[in-house]
């Protein structure tokens, strides 16, 4: 079903264990298939999920003898498991009626491994199924899988000088904290082929109530703390001795802005990135949103986001620029026709596109929602770009560039819609 996009199974019939095999796939499972090879497939077989965002891995272990239960070794390569106690469900001699009722209410047994030298073994009854919860941290209960949510959020842009500073907006909701690994990246983009890149960019964090926050020249202030924290999240390594900056931050509930400014006014492509320190905690990113000049190739303004959880989420998706002319906002010099693409991450063609939001069939739905999301309105008949979409767990990006070949200041942005 993950392979291939399957989102709805319904059989003509269920036949007993069917809704239990079902629950333990669907609710364990983590949102990236790793290959998994076993010695002899007519008898164990081995089904391998990661989520490459915590590092969580699920092994289920499918042991077809009809009688006799098999001793099984598992060889982990390219896995990152520490040492220690891991939790297992398993379903086996399951009775000829239904036993599922709920995620409490089952037949699924708990039990344990014990992983040692990326190793270990376990003996697999007869006709079952085993789910092997690798965790980041062992000795601990699986944890709940919580409702789908934005993580990992950035923006790529040219940060230009005054009004055409890269401007990384988000929002954080719920309740108590929230910790936030946020990057400001220039010199490392020329590692990874990016051209006219930010020589020194200096970041400073906002609090749209209180004002100034903090700010961060060079990482390197900071490099024990920054280091640990991007391993931990998954962020691509700094090198040492480069001027890119970092901090961490516990933020409460409310709305921030990151500023990625050029060092004594420099300008150049610049990368924004917040981490999210805790995926399940009670609060959480629910917008991300970047105001800057947007111009031909690398200096497209570009917005990168990561799903996470369990199921689809909802999410606007908008690139502005006509309506920011308006004077209640005053920009100057907007783009006034963006087209607004969305990309799977490491795909090239992109999954969906728009050019002008009114003229799609959903146009009334985009408004109510945009309404109920808490997003300023935009004008009917306006050549803004919108796309209203609910997406599997997975990376994206946005990516907001000119209909016309034109350059001007665009807002692209990203809402969590609430259901």
């Amino acid at each position: 079903f993950m392979k291939h996009g399957v989102e709805i199974f319904t059989p003509w019939s269920w036949q007993p264990g069917m809704w239990e095999v079902l629950h333990l796939f669907s609710r364990y499972n983590r949102s990236t298939s790793v290959r998994a090879v076993s010695d002899d497939e007519t008898r164990v077989s081995a089904y391998a999920t990661l989520d490459p965002h915590s590092g969580n891995t699920t092994i289920v272990l499918v042991n077809r003898e009809l009688t006799a239960s098999t001793a099984t070794s598992v060889s982990l390569a390219n896995l990152a498991i520490p040492d220690g106690i891991y939790a297992t469900l398993q379903l086996a001699n399951l009775p000829a009626s239904e036993t599922f009722v709920s995620h409490t209410s089952n037949a699924k047994a708990a039990g344990t491994v014990t992983v040692a030298g990326n190793q270990f073994s376990i003996t697999l009854p007869a006709l079952s199924i085993t789910s092997v919860l690798l965790q980041k941290s062992p000795d601990g209960p699986p944890p709940a899988p919580g409702p789908s949510r934005l993580a990992n959020v950035s923006v790529r842009a040219f940060s230009g000088a005054g009004d055409d500073v890269l401007i990384v907006g988000f929002y954080v909701d719920g309740i108590g904290s929230k910790e936030l690994l946020l990057r400001g990246i220039g010199p490392m983009l020329a590692k990874y082929n990016v051209s006219s890149t930010m020589a020194d960019p200096v970041m400073s964090l906002w609090s749209q109530s209180t004002g100034l926050i903090t700010s961060n020249d060079d990482w390197g202030s900071n490099a024990a703390q920054i280091t640990k924290a991007s391993a931990r999240l998954g962020a691509f390594a700094l090198d040492p001795g480069t001027l890119d900056s970092a901090l961490v931050a516990n933020l409460s509930t409310g709305g921030y802005t990151a500023h990625i400014a050029g060092k004594a006014g420099g300008t150049g492509v610049a990368l924004g990135e917040a981490y999210d320190g805790d995926l399940w905690g009670t609060a959480r990113l629910v917008n991300v949103s970047a105001r800057t000049w947007v111009g031909p190739g690398d200096n497209s303004l570009i917005a990168g986001f990561v799903v996470v959880g369990e199921s689809s989420k909802t999410l606007l998706i908008r690139a502005v620029g006509p309506t920011l002319a308006d004077p209640l906002y005053n920009v100057q010099g907007v783009l006034t026709n963006p087209v607004l693409r969305l990309y799977r991450l490491g795909d090239n063609a992109p999954l969906y596109q728009n050019d002008n939001w009114g003229t799609t069939s959903y146009s009334d739905e985009i408004a109510a929602t945009a309404q109920l999301s808490g997003a300023f309105s935009l004008a009917p008949g306006t050549t803004d770009a919108v796309l209203l979409l609910t997406l599997p767990p997975g990376g994206y990006t946005a990516v907001v560039s000119s209909a016309d070949n034109t350059t001007g200041v665009a807002l692209v942005e990203v809402y969590e819609v609430q259901q």
